[in-house]
């Protein structure tokens, strides 16, 4: 192996990293782990995401009222979500009111 095969290790990292969809993973797994951060305290106290598949985020909520509240801010919440992450991750929010207070 000669000088020229030499990489920086945070080269070798990142190229791992891709491979593995880690940085992907890592990007969803904020959004559920930094709610509050990304939503505020006033959202993050009625509702909570559950899930995201194919670009759309579930989100369960505490009454049909937040539930229609939130859908109507759901483009803001999506900038706002995106722009954590770095990238495009969630394209729709579906919300479902079926939060109960002890699941937080």
């Amino acid at each position: 192996m000669g000088k020229d095969n030499i990489q920086p290790l945070g080269n070798i990292i990142d190229e791992v990293v891709g491979q593995l969809n880690i940085g992907h993973r890592l990007k969803v797994s904020g959004i559920f782990n930094h709610w509050k951060d990304i939503v505020g305290s006033q959202i993050s106290k009625k509702s909570k995401p559950q899930r995201l598949k194919n670009g759309t985020l579930y989100v369960s909520v505490t009454s049909s009222t937040w539930a229609n509240e939130l859908d109507l801010m759901s483009q803001q919440l999506i900038e706002k979500i995106n722009q954590y992450a770095g990238c495009e991750v969630v394209e729709q929010i579906r919300f479902k009111a079926d939060l109960k207070n002890d699941d937080f």
